[in-house]
């Protein structure tokens, strides 16, 4: 598991296991050996089928290490042996030759002496769940316990709190029961109403700003779509639940100047775009491996994402 060995990998690993110490009852299948369960009991909800691993199950099973100060949220302050959680929820298609796709929902907890992601549930289906409320009812059920009971370990009383929510625009507006990130009143972050130019755009005049307790409310119903389940947490989902840096700034704001200054009607000059590509292939030798998307030359820019819209205000 260390070393990411695959099952064929493990399979004849095995059977020189066994041609060596044939007097040893060493198992012939990898699934013996890692002791896979036969059977899985998933639900049949929201159009798909679910998996629901749990949080407290992980908690209970990882070494903490309460020194780990990764949070400066007001509102954690106070709390003693307080297990802080970050969770992910995004779509994930399987295979490009059909809707099938994961849904799942990662945690990843901060006090962790070795913190790596871990799931939490997975929804399989040919689109997303279609119900916000049927996807996320065990994991608001498990956490609202966890908020307000907490988890004994080793004789230790545990406070589990959130941290935040992370997920791109179209995920973000699902979780939450809002207006999507294209829609007239799809801002996140205050009371916008878009307008149409080919596409909805936002303008950059002032708007009354959400914040947790009115988005709570409903205040501005025009913006909302029904009540999200995680409004039953002790989330703040304005404040908790931030906006994703990669899609609004690196694939929004700065890829339409990219855009603008290599295929716009006032471009740069093939000379200047020349050597600016070059520099930046150059600079992938350079970028460590934690980031998955080295540089690329601006020939290849219309292949990334496409932009999202937002409010220039709220940036």
């Amino acid at each position: 598991m260390q070393h990411n060995i695959t099952h064929l990998a493990l399979g004849d690993l095995l059977k020189l296991i066994r041609g060596w110490y044939p007097d040893q009852d060493f198992p012939v299948d990898p699934r013996t050996l890692l002791k896979t369960p036969r059977n899985v009991v998933t639900e049949e909800i929201a159009g798909g089928t679910f998996y629901y691993f749990g949080v407290a199950r992980k908690i209970l099973e990882t070494d903490l290490d309460f020194r780990k100060k990764t949070s400066t949220l007001a509102s954690f302050t106070g709390y003693q042996n307080l297990v802080i959680l970050s969770i992910g929820i995004d779509g994930l298609p399987i295979s490009k030759s059909s809707n099938l796709q994961f849904w799942p929902i990662l945690g990843l907890i901060d006090q962790a002496v070795n913190s790596n992601p871990f799931p939490i549930a997975i929804y399989y289906g040919e689109s997303k769940p279609n119900s916000i409320q049927d996807y996320l009812k065990s994991f608001v059920e498990e956490m609202s316990t966890l908020e307000t009971e907490g988890l004994l370990k080793n004789n230790i009383q545990l406070n589990v709190r959130i941290r935040c929510i992370i997920a791109d625009a179209p995920a973000r507006s699902f979780i939450k029961s809002v207006k999507n990130h294209n829609a007239y009143y799809g801002c996140e972050r205050c009371y916008c109403r878009g307008f149409w130019s080919r596409r909805v755009l936002y303008g950059n005049d002032l708007y009354d700003a959400y914040n947790d307790n009115t988005f709570r409310r409903q205040v501005y119903s025009k913006h909302h779509e029904g009540e999200s389940p995680l409004a039953n947490l002790k989330l703040g989902l304005i404040s908790q639940i931030p906006l994703d840096y990669m899609h609004l700034v690196c694939l929004g704001v700065m890829k339409k100047l990219l855009l603008t200054w290599t295929f716009g009607k006032q471009k740069l000059s093939p000379s200047c775009i020349h050597e600016i590509s070059k520099k930046m292939i150059a600079c992938k030798y350079y970028v460590t491996n934690e980031f998955a998307r080295k540089p690329r030359s601006l020939k290849d820019l219309r292949l990334s994402k496409p932009p999202n819209s937002v409010c220039s205000f709220c940036i």
